[in-house]
Order: structure tokens, then C-alpha cells, then sequence
């Protein structure tokens, strides 16, 4: 082969090959094209972000293709032109690079000049950058306010012509005059705040000089160091003198006298209002207190006045005791005990309790009338109520040493709870014109009710209720209810509402409820069926006599009855007892496998037959061989000592392979006559997919396993060749390019 020329090639078929034998020869032609090199002219370098225009799809001898990557005006990049190869005329063109260099923008730098405040010297800005970039600066310099400037670069200077222009802003602060709540004049004396040391407008700073509350003084705010552009600041706090209210003083009055209320104007002329409120029966200091929104009252102080009020002088007599009525009656003393003379009313009188007035003389200043009652009591006899009739022995209360009436004293004689007895009252001394008083209490015999003793039963046994009426007539209730489970105390209740019963008395009887005996045994362990069984013992472990029913059985699981013999001595309350004694199964039942073909799945047997018992099988399951496996029990689990081995045979059938005779390979459109139904060895099936006699197919015969023998049949398959007819082909080469493979 030649790929620099283009040439003609001959092949020649093998005829000695198999089904060649009509093949004939055949040329092909390989043309080879030179190849062809676009041609553009250089684009210039430009700046980083300057306009790029798109490279032309048509080179400078005409080739027509496309450029990749995309155009890019921010980075130096080699581009790729490729070829349009379907284009006429263009198979052989191959790609050309170009290199578009982007030169990065410079920006001047420049340190940033510090802000100043109005007014404040500002240098003139350099006119070449940090990074030796020049050029010039516009607006002109203004320290009056906040500017910016921008830099020119002069990009006819060598390196400069990618040099961008750049801004400076120079803050020009403007001054600040601290802000202060202006502070209102006070009085002398009063508290004077510290001035704040941060102004409204947030400058911080200091006060000068120390705060007075005596004297009207200037004060200077300083701003603060760090305060930038902060100027000082004053102050100015007026202090006022203090005002003193004056009044002329209010003489003493006697308790209850008129108290006119005092001036609200001073004899200064300071306008105000007292407190508290004006008393003419306490002395009080009241206090003054000036309106301070009067004009040039601002600064006046508090006054106060004490009015004495003298107190009322009460006469004082000792109090004349309680007389009996009819008792002789003393005339009252004409000077109090306090030394207030002067005169009683009405006339003095020992019948009637009465109240006598004492009027002092005038010359008793603050003196005032006075009462006393001296009383005069009627004879009292003190009432009691009756105590009820009580029974022998019972509680019999101490009687009250105060009667109905109030009067206090003593009984007499001792209380007694055991006979009837009159009781006499004696009003103690104090209890005057009280006179004496009698009380008879009774008290009557008691009643016992009396019955019949109930006899002992046994747990659970029939308790017949207690009669509510006793041997000796007494009617009542028994308590608690009747309880045929244990031993109980009852209580009888008579019904004291009864004639002739107020006075009987609760009777108790205790009904012995003897337990239950249940007999115990030792349990007779399980056996196998047919081992020998021994009698039942007929005394229990506890001692207790009896038979059993039924009669013995080593052959089935049995429930046995003992029953107490209840004439023996302490057997009364026995109650029967049973026993089982079980009789374990022998051969351990399983359901059979049924036979499978060699290779089957084999499900493990199950360690747990169908009568519940467990155990192991052995050998290891085999699916390709028929085998008898061995259950052996484990004797060591409960209800399985009796359990014997047994055995199971599960059958393996060999598999069957139907056979057929090969059918020889065709050629494509031969006549394919149908495959057989039934195998060489009898096997009888189906086949599929269905006779192609255009194609090579394997077929696949699925066996009837429902016929008799064939349930261990297996598929087969049978592939019949088909061959195709030949004729020589090739694939035309395409043209290539000088020099290509």
C-alpha cells in the first residue's frame, strides 16, 4: 500500500477454499490528495477588556472553517482554526493556530491621604503613582469639603498605554459643637447631678469646674482627645437663695375647742398649704409647704407649727359594787379621786339599778361631766335540765358547776352511776342573791341477753344465721354477717328502743370454723407405656387415711382420686385430693417425603415429629441418592424417655435425557422437515421456537412430564445450521490525504 500516490489495486479470491469456487477477482482505486495549509493575517495585541473582534471563517487563500475557543479580551489565548472538510475542495486542509497576546490593565496606586477637618492644611497629591505610573489629578485641592479626585494617567508614557484611571476620596470633616439639655436653676443646697460626660450628639469629654449647689457658676465642656473636630462648650447653672416662711404662733386650746385654720399666706408673703388637716383634740405639728410655682417662690423651704391641745379631765371615782335589791346604798363622794369637785343627781336608790351623773364645778377647767350605773340585782334561782334515767354502771356525766341561767357552783353528793340519788346545787359565794337548787337522777338494772352455743363446722360448711331474739326474750342484730370461712366473734345488739330493753346489754359468741385438710402426696414420676405401676399409698404425707379410685393403669395417661376416710379422728374436715400419673407415647410419627428427582432440592426432615417429639435425623440429606435416614429422640427432654428411634426411606430418580438424531446443516431456503415428537429413547415432548430454514437455530425439546416414567425427564437441545449464500463483497476505501495511513 501506498498513502503519498494514488494507485489501483487487483484482489484475487482462493478458489481452493471451500464454497469459493465461483469467485471471481476485483480492483479498487485509493486516491491521494496533498494536503493544504490556511493562511490569516496576525491580529495586534490589544489591552485586557478592549474590544476583540471575531477572527474571519474564511482564510486569506480561502479556506472556510471555524476558531475555537471562543474569543476572550481579558487573556493572552492561542486559538485553533479547523477546517470545513466537507467543504469542495477542502478534504485535505489541515488546522493553523494564532496567538492573541491581551496585555493586563494597571491601575495606579496611591497611599490614601487621612481625613482632615474643615479648614485643616491638605498637601497637593503626587503626580506619579506607588507603582511609578504618571499623570495628573483633577478637581483642584478644596480643605472645605469631602472630594474626589480622579488620576489621569499619560498613557503616551512608555508601559503607561494599559494604564487605567483611579479615584482618591478625601474626607473633609466638618466641626462639632458638643450638644448639651440645658441644666434648669436650682435652689441652694439642693443635689446637683454630675453633668453628663457625653454630649446628645455622642461627643465625650470632661467638665471643669467641680458641680456646686451654693453658687450660680460657668462650666466648660473639653472634648475629649479622640474627639475629632470636637470644639468646647459652656454651661451656665443658676443657684437660687432659700425662701423661710414666717407665722405668728397659734395659743393652746382645750380638747374639742374651735381650731380655725391657719393662714396660706406667711406674714413674708410666701402663698403655700398646711398639713396634716387642722385636730382640735391631739396636739400636732403641722407643716407649711410653699407653692413653688408662685412667682419668686422657686426657693422656699418648708415651715412648721406646734398647736398644743390641752386633754379633757375626766373625774375619776371608784366604782360602787352590785347590791341585792333592798341592800343599804352609800351616798356618792362630792371630789373625784382626781381631785374634781362637784355635785350627783338623781337621789341615791336601792331598788332599782340606776345611773347618777357628777357635774363639775366651774372653776374645773377642761373638766367634764361623768357617769356611773350602780346596779341593783334581783335574787336568782339557778335552772338546770333534767338528766335522763340511766342504766347500772353506765357513764353517768359530772353535772355542770354553771346552770342554765349562769350561775356558777358545786353539787353535792359524788356522782353515782350504781344507785338513784338526789343532788344538791350550791351557788359559790360570788354568785350574789343566787339561791340553792335539787336534782334526782335514776338509774336502773342492767339485762344480759343469754343463747344457746352453736357447735364447730368445718370450712365452707352450711352456717345457719343466730336468732335475733335471746333465751330470755331480748330482741336485737348480730354483727358482722355470718362467715362460714373462718372463726368469728359476733356481736348481739340489743334494740334498746324495745319496751323493757333500754338497759340490756351487747352479748358476743364465737362460731369455730375448722380448715379444711387437703392430703398431700408424693407425685408418682411419669412412665412408659407397660412399665410397672405400684399402688397409690392410702395415708397421705400428712397423715391422712383414704382410697383411690380408679384402679391402676400403666398403659394411659390417668387422673386418680383419693378420698379421706372422715370417721377417722381428725379427718372431719378432709377433702378428697387427685393425681396424675402420665404414661408417655413410644414411636415418634412423621408425614412421608415424597420422592424427588436427582438434584432437587431436599428440604431438611423435621426435629420435631408430629406428635411432639424432638430429636435428630442422620445421615446428612442427600438429593442424588435414594436413602433411609434414622430419627434418634432425646431421651433428656420432659415426656421423651420412652420415645424409640425411627426411620424414613426417601426415594432419588435418576434424571432422563431424551436423544435425538443430529440433523445436518442446509443451505438458506432449504426444505426443514419437522423435528420428532418423540426421542430415540421414547421420550415424548415438544420443541421450540418453531423449524426456520433462513436462519442457524437452536431448538429446545421440553419433555411431557406428566407421561408415565418422564416425571425425571429433562430438556435437550438441537442446533441446525443454516448457511448462507456467497458472494464476494468489499467496502470501498475513501480518498485519503498525501501521507496518511
Amino acid at each position: 500500500m501506498d498513502n503519498t500516490l494514488t494507485t489501483t489495486y487487483t484482489f484475487s479470491p482462493d478458489t481452493t477454499q471451500p464454497a469459493q469456487a465461483c469467485a471471481v477477482t476485483e480492483t479498487m482505486t485509493i486516491t491521494v490528495n496533498p494536503l493544504i495549509t490556511p493562511t490569516f493575517t496576525q491580529v495586534v495585541a490589544i489591552c485586557n477588556g478592549d474590544v476583540l473582534a471575531a477572527l474571519p471563517t474564511t482564510s486569506n487563500n480561502n479556506v472556510i472553517g471555524t476558531w475555537s475557543p471562543a474569543i476572550n479580551n481579558t487573556l493572552t489565548t492561542t486559538y485553533t482554526f479547523s477546517p470545513d472538510t466537507t467543504q469542495p475542495g477542502q478534504a485535505c486542509v489541515v488546522n493553523q493556530t494564532m496567538e492573541i497576546t491581551v496585555n493586563p490593565l494597571i491601575t495606579p496606586t496611591f497611599t490614601q491621604v487621612a481625613a482632615i477637618c474643615n479648614g485643616e492644611s491638605l498637601t497637593v497629591l503626587p503626580t506619579t503613582s506607588n507603582n511609578g505610573v504618571t499623570g495628573t489629578w483633577s478637581p483642584a485641592m478644596d480643605n472645605t469639603a469631602t472630594t474626589i479626585y480622579t488620576f489621569t494617567p499619560d498613557t503616551t508614557q512608555t508601559g503607561q498605554a494599559c494604564a487605567v484611571n483611579e479615584t482618591m476620596t478625601i474626607t473633609v470633616n466638618p466641626l462639632i459643637t458638643p450638644t448639651f439639655t440645658r441644666v434648669d436653676p436650682i435652689c441652694n443646697g439642693e443635689t446637683l447631678t454630675a453633668l453628663p460626660t457625653t454630649s446628645n450628639n455622642n461627643i465625650t469629654g470632661t467638665w471643669s469646674p467641680v458641680m456646686d449647689n451654693t453658687a450660680t457658676t460657668i462650666y466648660t465642656f473639653t472634648p475629649n482627645a479622640s474627639e475629632t473636630c470636637a470644639i468646647n462648650q459652656t454651661m451656665t447653672i443658676k443657684v437660687n437663695p432659700l425662701i423661710t416662711p414666717t407665722f405668728t404662733q397659734v395659743v393652746a386650746i382645750c380638747n374639742g375647742d374651735v381650731l380655725a385654720a391657719l393662714p396660706t399666706t406667711s406674714n413674708n408673703n410666701v402663698i403655700g398649704t398646711w398639713s396634716p388637716a387642722i385636730n382640735n383634740t391631739l396636739t400636732s405639728t403641722y407643716t407649711f409647704s410653699p407653692d413653688t410655682t408662685q412667682p419668686g417662690q422657686a426657693c422656699a423651704v418648708n415651715e412648721t407649727m406646734e398647736i398644743t391641745v390641752n386633754p379633757l379631765i375626766t373625774p375619776t371615782f371608784t366604782q360602787v359594787a352590785a347590791i341585792c335589791n333592798g341592800e343599804s346604798l352609800t351616798v356618792l363622794p362630792t371630789t373625784s379621786n382626781n381631785g374634781v369637785t362637784g355635785t350627783w343627781s338623781p337621789a341615791m336608790d336601792n331598788t332599782l339599778t340606776t345611773t347618777y351623773t357628777f357635774s363639775p364645778d366651774g372653776s374645773e377647767t377642761c373638766a367634764v361631766n361623768e357617769t356611773m350605773t350602780i346596779t341593783v340585782n334581783p335574787l336568782i334561782t339557778p335552772t338546770f335540765t333534767q338528766v335522763a334515767a340511766i342504766c347500772n354502771g353506765e357513764s353517768l356525766a359530772v353535772l355542770p358547776p354553771t346552770s342554765n341561767n349562769g350561775v356558777t357552783g358545786t353539787w353535792s353528793p359524788a356522782m353515782d352511776n350504781m344507785l338513784t340519788t338526789t343532788y344538791t346545787f350550791s351557788p359559790d359565794a360570788l354568785e350574789t342573791c343566787a339561791v340553792n337548787e335539787t336534782m334526782t337522777i335514776t338509774v336502773n338494772p342492767l339485762i344480759t341477753p343469754t343463747f344457746t352455743k352453736v357447735d364447730p363446722i368445718c370450712n365452707g360448711e352450711t352456717l345457719i344465721a343466730l336468732p335475733t331474739t335471746s333465751n330470755n326474750n331480748v330482741i336485737g342484730t348480730w354483727s358482722p354477717a355470718m362467715d362460714n370461712t373462718l372463726t368469728t366473734t359476733y356481736t348481739f345488739l340489743p334494740d334498746t328502743t324495745q319496751p323493757g330493753q333500754a338497759c340490756a346489754v351487747n352479748q358476743t359468741m364465737e362460731i369455730s370454723v375448722n380448715p379444711l385438710i387437703t392430703p398431700t402426696f408424693t407425685q408418682v414420676a411419669a412412665i412408659c407405656n407397660g412399665d410397672v405401676l405400684a399402688a397409690l399409698p392410702t395415708t397421705s404425707n400428712n397423715n391422712v387415711i383414704g382410697t383411690w379410685s380408679p384402679a391402676m393403669d400403666n398403659t394411659a395417661t390417668t387422673i386418680y382420686t383419693f378420698t379421706p376416710d372422715t370417721t377417722q379422728p381428725g379427718q372431719a374436715c378432709a377433702v378428697t385430693e387427685t393425681m396424675t400419673i402420665t404414661v408417655n407415647p413410644i414411636t415418634p410419627i412423621f408425614a412421608q417425603v415424597a420422592a424427588i428427582c436427582n438434584g432437587e432440592t431436599l428440604d431438611a426432615l423435621p426435629t420435631s415429629s408430629d406428635n411432639n417429639i424432638t430429636g435428630t435425623w442422620s445421615p446428612v440429606m442427600d438429593n442424588t441418592l435414594t436413602t433411609t435416614y434414622t430419627f434418634s429422640p432425646d431421651t433428656t427432654q420432659p415426656a421423651q424417655a420412652c420415645a424409640v428411634t425411627e426411620t424414613m426411606t426417601i426415594t432419588v430418580n435418576s434424571l432422563i435425557t431424551a436423544t435425538f438424531t443430529q440433523v445436518a446443516a442446509i443451505c438458506n431456503g432449504e426444505t426443514l422437515i419437522a423435528l420428532p415428537t418423540t426421542s430415540n429413547n421414547n421420550v415424548i415432548g415438544t420443541w421450540s421456537p418453531a423449524m426456520d430454514n433462513t436462519l442457524t437455530t437452536t431448538y429446545t425439546f421440553s419433555p411431557d412430564t406428566t407421561q408415565p416414567g418422564q416425571a425425571c425427564a429433562v430438556t435437550e437441545t438441537m442446533t441446525i445450521t443454516v448457511n448462507p449464500l456467497i458472494t464476494p463483497i468489499f467496502a470501498q476505501v475513501a480518498a485519503i490525504c498525501n501521507g496518511e495511513a
